[in-house]
Order: C-alpha cells, then sequence, then structure tokens
C-alpha cells in the first residue's frame, strides 16, 4: 500500500501506465480528492494483502457500487489497484486499514489458498486417502506453517510429506 498526491502523479513519480495515470487525476479531480492508494502486485512483488485489498474493493463495489477505483492488469497476473474514494482513503492510516468486512474476507481468502492447495496436494499424491478429521489436521497444519504470497500458499513441500507420514499415518511413496 502507497499513498500519492496529485503533484506525484503530475511529475510521473508513479508506476501507472500513462492513460491510467490520465484517468486516476481525471477522477480525482472530479472527487475533489488529492490522494490516493495504491496496491499492486504480481507473482514477483506485491503481497497477499495487496492481492485481497485489491479483490475486495473490487467485489464490493460489484454489491454496492459505492467505491470509486481503478485498476489495471499488470504483467506476470498482477494488478495496479488505485483507490480514489476521498473518504475512504483519508480514514487509512499507513500501517493500518480498518474497512468492514476486510478482516473476514482476508481470512476467507487465506482459507480458500489452503483449500486449493490442499486438494492440489491430494491430487498429486492420490494413493494418499484421508477421512474429513485427517484432511481437517493437514489444512490446520498448513495454515500454521505456512505464509501466503500473491501465488498462494508458500512452504517446504517436504514438511507437509512429513507431516502426512509420521502424524497422519499414512505412506507417500
Amino acid at each position: 500500500m502507497i499513498r500519492y498526491t496529485k503533484e506525484q502523479l503530475e511529475k510521473n513519480q508513479v508506476f501507472a501506465s500513462r492513460e491510467l495515470k490520465d484517468q486516476i487525476l481525471e477522477l480525482m479531480a472530479e472527487k475533489n480528492s488529492n490522494l490516493v492508494i495504491n496496491f499492486s502486485y504480481t507473482d514477483y512483488g506485491g503481497t497477499f494483502f495487496d492481492k485481497v485489498v485489491s479483490k475486495f474493493f473490487q467485489q464490493k463495489r460489484e454489491l454496492e457500487n459505492e467505491i470509486d477505483y481503478l485498476v489495471e492488469n499488470t504483467i506476470y497476473f498482477g494488478e495496479n489497484f488505485w483507490l480514489i474514494n476521498p473518504e475512504l482513503v483519508a480514514e487509512m492510516d499507513e500501517n493500518e486499514i480498518e474497512f468492514e468486512g476486510l478482516e473476514e474476507f482476508y481470512y476467507q481468502c487465506e482459507a480458500e489458498e489452503v483449500e486449493e492447495y490442499v486438494n492440489y496436494f491430494l491430487e498429486e499424491h492420490p494413493q494418499i486417502e484421508l477421512d474429513s478429521f485427517e484432511k481437517q489436521r493437514l489444512k490446520e497444519y498448513i495454515e500454521n506453517n505456512c505464509t501466503f504470497n500473491v501465488q498462494g500458499v508458500d512452504f517446504a513441500e517436504y514438511a507437509v510429506e512429513e507431516f502426512v507420514e509420521n502424524t497422519l499415518n499414512k505412506n507417500i511413496a
């Protein structure tokens, strides 16, 4: 998350296409705003949080149509998301974002990433059959021992294999 002023946009001190910068400046003028917030990510940069915030506000706008933002796709499967609502931007601290439903949405996205990885892991190891209790234990292990990045769950796969073999007593080989 980076805050930018109108002056920084006008001096091209931001990473966005010329067309997007012009659209941002136009919307800022329309909203009488001097500040915007940028959330950007690609497979090589940004954070899981940036990805979640972008997704959150895009979905929220679809439901309520009260959020003003602009977004463009970037190379390497990313997005460059600009939040332009003056009221929201003013409320957001540099280190903390509080917006109704965002925290719950963040944890939901984490759970979806873990679920996706567990399904992938089990597809890659078809010889392993887990009942619902064992699958839940595997999810909890991953949640407690991973980090999240823009590509999803990040941790050492060998550690998951060891957990499955040693704790769930399932043969990997």
